[in-house]
C-alpha cells in the first residue's frame, strides 16, 4: 500500500489518536505488573501472549549463562535467569531493511514508598500523566513500540523489512538480556532502543562504572575523641577529590558535540556514604560507594586510571591515609559508552519523520546515561539509536510518570519512521 508522505502522516496520526485509550490501557498494564529486576517473569509471559496474538512469530526463552561468559559484553551479577525469559516477537517482511525494537522490562525498586503521591504499581492517571515505576524507564517505549507495529499491520501498512520487538530483561544490573538476544542470532540493519529521550533522537551514549572505596579510621569513646581519627572525616577527603576529578572531566567533555550542552558531562555520583557505628564512637570505618560516566570515545581502563589516581594524590597529602591506604573495588555495572556517526541514514530517516509528525525539528543529543545500545553497536556493528518517549530525570525516582500525549507521539513518529526504513526505496523523500 503505497502513499505519499502526507497521507500516511495523517492516517497514522489518526489512528493513534483514536486508539488513544487502547494505547493508555496497555502501558498500564504493564505498569501494575511488578517487575524488579531478577522477577520479570510475570510481565514477560503477559508480553509473550499479546506479540502471540498480533500474529508474530514468537520465541520465549531463559537466557543461557554458559554461552554468555567470556563474552567482552557480559557482565556478571552472580545470578542466573531461571524464571527470567526474553520474548522476541517478530514480523516476517518482503526483503526490505530489518529494524530491532528493543525495551527491557526490568525496573529498579520504588522505594522509599511513603515518598510517592501515587502507588507504584498502581498506573494512575493524573493531569495526562500516567505515574509508576517503570513508566517512563521504559514500559512507556515498550508499549510504543509494541502498538506502532501492531497499528501499521492492522491498517494494512506493513513495513516490507523484517521487524524484531526485542522485549530483553537485566537491563538495569547488566545488559545481559540483550546479549543473550544477540547470541540467539537475532540481529537487523539497524535497532532503535526506546529508553526514555523525551522523543529526543540519541545516537549516542554514556559508559558507567560502579566503584567502591573503604577506608579505615581508628575508634574512640566520643569523650576523648582526640584519640581517634575519624574514617568520615577522611572519607570526606575522598568525596571532595572526586567533587575535583567531575570538574576537571567536565571542562574536556564540554568539547563533545552531543554532551557540550549538559551542565554536568562526565558525573561522578557517590551513590552511598556509610560510616560508623554508633552515636558515642569515633568511626572505624567509612564505605563509599557510586558510579563514574564517561563519554564516546573513553576507555573504562584509562577512566578508571585516573579514579585511582584521584584517590592516591589525595592519600599522598594526609598523613594518616599514607599509612593506611583506602582500597578500591570496582563492583558490578562496567559498561562502554557507544555512538554512530551524526549522519547515518537511520538517524535522517526519524529526523524526516518526526518533522512531518511534529511541524518541527528534532534536536539530535548523546543519552546522558548508559544502556543497552552498546551491545548491538560494539559487538554486530548494528547501527543504533536510542529514542523514545519520557524524560530520563524522571527514571528511578518517586512518582516516575510519563505523559500521555508524548507516548501517543513517539508511536507516531516511530511508525511513520517504520515505514520509511524498511522500504528499498525511501519513498517519504520530497
Amino acid at each position: 500500500m503505497k502513499k505519499d508522505i502526507p497521507d500516511l502522516s495523517r492516517i497514522i496520526s489518526e489512528t493513534v489518536d483514536r486508539r488513544k485509550n487502547e494505547i493508555i490501557d496497555f502501558c498500564r498494564d504493564l505498569i501494575r505488573i511488578p517487575s524488579l529486576t531478577g522477577g520479570e517473569r510475570r510481565i514477560q509471559e503477559f508480553v509473550a501472549k499479546h506479540l502471540k496474538d498480533m500474529g508474530l512469530e514468537v520465541k520465549v526463552w531463559e537466557p543461557d549463562l554458559s554461552k554468555m561468559k567470556g563474552h567482552p559484553g557480559y557482565v556478571d551479577v552472580g545470578k542466573d535467569y531461571v524464571n527470567r525469559p526474553n520474548v522476541v516477537g517478530i514480523y516476517k517482511g518482503k526483503g526490505g531493511r530489518s529494524l530491532i525494537l528493543n525495551g527491557h522490562t526490568d525496573v529498579v525498586t520504588p522505594e522509599p514508598l511513603k515518598k510517592w503521591s501515587h502507588h507504584p504499581w498502581g498506573a494512575e492517571i493524573c493531569r495526562g500523566k500516567i505515574y509508576g515505576r517503570g513508566a517512563c524507564d521504559m514500559k512507556g517505549g515498550i508499549t510504543g513500540m509494541i502498538k506502532a507495529l501492531q497499528i501499521l499491520l492492522e491498517l494494512d501498512l506493513a513495513p516490507l523489512g523484517d521487524v524484531t520487538l526485542e522485549v530483553v530483561v537485566d537491563e538495569e544490573a547488566s545488559g545481559n538480556g540483550t546479549l543473550a538476544s544477540v547470541l540467539e542470532g537475532y540481529n537487523a540493519d539497524a535497532a532503535i532502543f526506546a529508553e526514555p529521550t523525551s522523543c529526543v533522537i540519541m545516537p549516542a551514549h554514556r559508559g558507567a562504572f560502579f566503584w567502591r572505596v573503604y577506608i579505615e579510621g581508628k575508634g574512640a569513646h566520643a569523650g576523648v575523641k582526640y584519640q581517634g581519627i575519624s574514617a568520615v572525616e577522611k572519607g570526606m577527603l575522598i568525596y571532595r577529590a572526586l567533587e575535583g576529578l567531575e570538574n576537571k572531566r567536565n571542562e574536556i567533555g564540554k568539547k563533545h558535540p552531543l554532551y557540550g550542552h549538559y551542565p554536568v558531562t562526565t558525573p561522578v555520583c557517590v551513590g552511598k556514604f556509610n560510616g560508623g557505628w554508633y552515636p558515642s564512637s569515633v568511626p572505624e570505618e567509612c564505605i563509599l560507594e557510586g558510579s563514574v560516566e564517561f563519554l564516546p570515545g573513553e576507555r573504562v581502563k584509562t577512566v578508571r586510571e585516573q579514579f585511582e589516581q584521584t584517590v592516591e594524590n589525595t592519600v599522598k597529602k594526609d598523613p594518616w591515609l599514607k599509612k593506611h591506604p583506602p582500597r578500591i573495588e570496582w563492583f558490578g555495572l562496567s559498561l562502554p559508552p557507544a555512538q554512530i556517526s551524526s549522519d547515518h541514514s537511520l538517524i535522517k530517516t526519524f529526523k524526516r519523520a518526526y518533522t512531518e509528525i511534529r511541524g518541527k525539528e528534532v534536536k539530535i543529543a548523546g543519552f546522558p546515561a548508559g544502556c543497552d545500545m552498546r551491545i548491538r553497536v560494539l559487538y554486530t556493528k548494528t547501527p543504533s539509536i536510542v529514542f523514545g518517549p519520557g524524560d530520563i530525570s524522571l527514571a528511578h525516582r518517586v512518582d516516575e510518570f510519563i505523559h500521555i500525549e508524548e507516548l501517543l507521539l513517539f508511536i507516531k513518529i516511530l511508525a511513520l519512521g517504520m515505514l520509511e526504513w524498511s522500504q528499498k526505496e525511501n519513498y517519504l523523500e520530497n
